[in-house]
């Protein structure tokens, strides 16, 4: 990306050299991330979070709602007040 927020392209070599790894490595990393993508193409979010719903801890529902609230609030409260986020112990 360039100063301007536009996409540039680049090579995997480019790539490679600028952050010191070999090149085969890299190449490696992008052939997976986009089996990856191809994987993620063929669910929606609903799916995703239908499947974490299934497999969550019952009390997960309710802690996700209630940390949704929260940041909502924080997100309209007043500007130039402190916001902080609680943090909530999550069992196994």
């Amino acid at each position: 990306m360039d100063e301007r927020g536009e996409s540039r392209e680049v090579s995997v070599r480019d790539l490679a050299d600028l952050q010191g790894v070999p090149q085969e490595y890299l190449a490696k990393v992008f052939t997976q991330l986009a089996k990856m993508e191809e994987a993620l193409d063929q669910q929606t979010i609903l799916d995703l979070g239908r499947r974490v719903g299934r497999k969550a801890a019952a009390e997960f529902g309710g802690q996700v709602t209630g940390w949704l609230s929260e940041r909502k609030e924080q997100r309209t409260s007043p500007a130039g007040e402190i916001q902080t986020i609680s943090a909530v112990q999550v069992q196994d």
